[in-house]
């Protein structure tokens, strides 16, 4: 706008400088909401910018806490999730906290974080929520040259099986397969690991001991079953079918006959330990020790990514407290409260193993990437 002038501190017309102010005033008032106008409408990357949540996806296991971002976008930022409610998570709009539901129905949940601002802008992240991975039983005997079934659970397929020692497992993969089968070697007293992992990374172990007698075996000696879940047995050696399962008294639990040398315990609806008793056709016995837990062993998360010198908490559930917390690695771990624990990234690049362990000697592992 051009503004004509007389001599030093006069206009030429009367008037002419509260016109011209207020003339100034209007047009920079259009402008500045043209400006916001266009900038809502995504046409002109103006400060504060194009609103960006990210990552643009998300793989989590269920449980576990992460940080998400955003950037861009006119305040207020209002967030949504699809699910809604704790189906979908729980999301803190303050820190930017996303924490995954638990108790899945399925192996994965897809949830959908949108944000959208004053403008009318928005941008979502997809995530991917999974069960925790495990695998079951995690501790067993079986006789040389025996077969043991396995089942595993939770994480992402495909998968991948492994042995640490003698014997074979089948199928390797990759795979989809949840059942995998180990087959010991003959003639050897041992114990070996059955590792499983899956796409993600994450890896669960189970102990396994080969033992190279006719004696009668129960298979897994010892398990934890969640309230109400059932737990597959098989019987070796002895004098052969038939054979007898029982629980012991004041025991709750019921027994299923599902073949000559395998039945299925289903656990009450109570915690405690029960024991189960089987006999074979010359009355000898061997016996395997249940305990009924408020849910499976759980460790969350079950793979991270970290910083060195920083720290992660993890989370325990389920199983038998009180539990021990333990690192195969660098790294450092301390108790915070019964189900807590504060990790610690060693100073140099690597990998570690958070482990925990119950009362029961049940455990499970996270693996920690160290940047």
């Amino acid at each position: 706008m051009r503004i004509l002038h007389g001599r030093a501190g006069r206009h030429l017309f009367p008037g002419a400088a509260a016109r011209t102010a207020a003339a100034a005033v209007a047009a920079g008032t259009l402008v500045s909401a043209l400006l916001l106008t266009l900038a809502g409408c995504g046409d002109l990357p103006l400060f504060p910018g194009e609103l960006a949540v990210n990552p643009d996806t998300l793989t989590v296991e269920e449980g576990t806490p992460v940080i998400v971002s955003r950037s861009g976008g006119y305040e207020p930022i209002a967030w949504t999730l699809d699910p809604p409610a704790s189906a979908g998570g729980v999301f803190d709009p303050q820190t930017l906290q996303y924490t995954a539901p638990t108790g899945l129905a399925d192996d994965s949940l897809s949830v959908g974080l949108t944000a959208t601002d004053y403008a009318g802008q928005s941008d979502a992240l997809a995530i991917t929520v999974y069960r925790a991975f495990s695998i079951d039983p995690v501790d067993a005997v079986v006789p040389a040259g025996g077969d043991l079934g396995f089942r595993v659970s939770g994480g992402l397929p495909p998968y991948q099986y492994s042995v640490f020692g003698s014997g074979t497992v089948s199928p390797t993969g990759p795979t989809t397969d949840t059942a995998p089968t180990y087959t010991a070697a003959f003639g050897v007293d041992e114990q070996v690991i059955v590792q499983a992992g899956d796409s993600l990374g994450n890896v669960v172990e189970a102990m396994v001991s080969v033992v190279n007698t006719d004696e009668l075996l129960l298979s897994p000696a010892t398990a934890s079953v969640a309230i109400g879940g059932t737990q597959s047995f098989v019987i070796y050696g002895g004098a052969g079918p038939p054979y007898t399962a029982t629980v012991d008294p004041p025991g709750t639990g019921t027994i299923l006959v599902t073949g000559l040398d395998t039945f299925e315990y289903q656990a009450p609806g109570v915690t405690g330990e029960e024991t189960v008793r089987v006999v074979d056709g010359l009355s000898a016995e061997v016996t395997a020790t249940i305990s009924v837990v408020s849910g499976p062993l759980t460790l969350s998360p079950g793979s991270i990514d970290i910083s060195r010198g920083q720290t992660s908490v993890f989370t325990v559930s389920g199983g038998s407290p009180p539990y021990l917390w333990s690192v195969d690695g660098a790294g450092t771990i301390v108790a915070q409260d019964e189900t807590h624990a504060l990790y610690t990234a060693p100073s140099a690049a690597g990998t570690d193993w958070v482990k925990v362990t119950d009362s029961k000697d049940k455990f499970r592992k996270a693996k920690v990437y160290v940047k």
